[in-house]
């Protein structure tokens, strides 16, 4: 009898909710710190020999010339950028806290690391450049953003190897800003896979610790890929005579090409991180906005209940009795543990959560 009845829930619950969100936190990640990658923290130091010679090259740098109407152009229209952004993007775009000096190292950073209270999406990249090793590979790219780039670090918040490990690229945490899309770099997180992946797909390796990343950073920022974010690149075409900027809608998981003129992250991993974007729709479905210094819950028990979905669940629950109830319970934990459709398994949760708001009434 219990059974049937939990097989009836289901089959209303589907058909009537259709889609809501995993309840717990993915698996997190395990992401190689800096420290154990050997980053030379002396790049990020503005009293280094480093940024000596960088310090004294720009001074006997003799620039190409350019005429004083050229250059005033210049000038006028990466201010129009700047202000146009601030003044319609600035919850988006506003920096709550700034980081110049590194205690833990001792120094002074050639490049204050800037924090903002939410991150409202995820770009994602390939490196195009090919490494023999991933230990190399990340010192490379760590001298070259930081150095050559003049970044003061890495532009990437994440960078995944061949073999699917991921490292932490920029210092400093969740929140900070990065430099890896120029004009979007506030409020995004940046991901790169290394190698060019123009004619080739990331192999099973990569592919799994991108999702697992993804899927990650979307719950602890909550970021629900079904929504639309503004993004901005520099314009091109005739309408550059008289806006510096082209602006547009796009999800929160996007390729570094939707957020400016580029070829990255190369064709191949372009249709592998639509793949991504479409299978985990639904899991992101209820995700609200985690800011800097909230505690993201392991459930969201209470918002769930809030919804007009969740409410049907729980007036259809609440026909039975107590009894009934804690033996559906039972089931719909035994049935949880092997379900593998993830439709299904969502709907199962729900008739959890209703479940125990009733029995905690």
């Amino acid at each position: 009898m219990v059974k049937f009845i939990l097989s009836i829930l289901t089959l209303l619950a589907l058909s009537s909710i259709q889609v809501s969100h995993a309840l717990d936190a993915p698996e997190k990640p395990t992401i190689i710190p800096r420290i154990s990658w050997g980053a030379n923290e002396q790049f990020t130091s503005v009293e280094s020999s480093y940024w000596q010679e960088i310090f004294t090259a720009r001074a006997n740098y003799v620039a190409p010339y350019v005429s004083p109407e050229v250059a005033q152009k210049r000038r006028d229209d990466s201010r129009k950028a700047l202000n146009y952004i601030n003044q319609n993007f600035s919850k988006e775009n506003t920096i709550t806290q700034k980081v110049s000096y590194d205690v833990e190292w001792g120094f002074k950073l050639a490049w204050p690391q800037r924090y903002t209270d939410q991150v409202n999406a995820i770009v994602v990249h390939h490196t195009a450049t090919e490494y023999d090793d991933s230990l190399s590979g990340m010192k490379d790219i760590l001298k070259f953003h930081t150095l050559t780039r003049q970044w003061g670090d890495i532009g990437y918040n994440y960078v995944i190897w061949y073999d699917g490990e991921i490292f932490e690229g920029r210092k400093w945490g969740k929140y900070v800003w990065a430099a890896h899309s120029k004009w979007n770099n506030y409020s995004t997180a940046g991901i790169a896979v290394m190698w060019d992946y123009s004619y080739d797909p990331i192999n099973e390796a990569q592919y799994t610790s991108l999702e697992k990343l993804i899927k990650y950073l979307a719950w602890e920022y909550g970021i629900d890929f079904n929504n639309k974010y503004y993004y901005h690149s520099n314009c091109s075409g005739e309408k550059c005579d008289t806006f510096p900027l082209e602006t547009y809608r796009d999800s929160t998981l996007v390729w570094h090409r939707d957020t400016g003129h580029t070829t990255c992250p190369g064709d191949k991993l372009y249709a592998q991180i639509a793949q991504i974007r479409e299978d985990n729709l639904l899991y992101t479905k209820w995700f609200k906005t985690v800011k800097r210094g909230e505690t993201v819950p392991t459930t969201r028990d209470d918002y769930e209940v809030k919804t007009p979905k969740m409410q049907r669940v729980v007036k259809l629950l609440s026909a039975y009795s107590d009894e009934e109830l804690e033996k559906i319970l039972i089931l719909v934990d035994e049935r949880l543990e092997t379900e593998k459709s993830e439709p299904r398994k969502i709907t199962l949760q729900m008739i959890k959560i209703g479940i125990l708001s009733i029995l905690r009434d």
